[in-house]
């Protein structure tokens, strides 16, 4: 329906304008391994879903620096 659109479409921009605020900020992650596409992934202390540039084993914790943002997850680099 429209009004479901509409408020999907809403709810999008809102979730993308609270992930905004994370770029730049260095998160605490939990490694989760690698998503079903091969993609290396953890939570962060937020519980949200991030990516990140490089293999880390499943139960590590690291710290990665935010450079991108979606609606759904964030993306970033391993701190070293």
């Amino acid at each position: 329906t429209v009004i479901g659109a509409a408020l999907s479409d809403m709810e999008n921009d809102i979730a993308q304008s609270l992930n905004d605020k994370f770029i730049g900020r260095t998160l605490r992650v939990l490694s989760d391994g690698l998503n079903k596409n091969g993609i290396p992934c953890g939570r962060s202390t937020q519980n949200k879903i991030v990516t990140y540039d490089k293999f880390i084993p499943e139960g590590q914790f690291i710290d990665v620096v935010i450079e991108t943002a979606g609606a759904y997850a964030l993306n970033g680099k391993v701190k070293d």
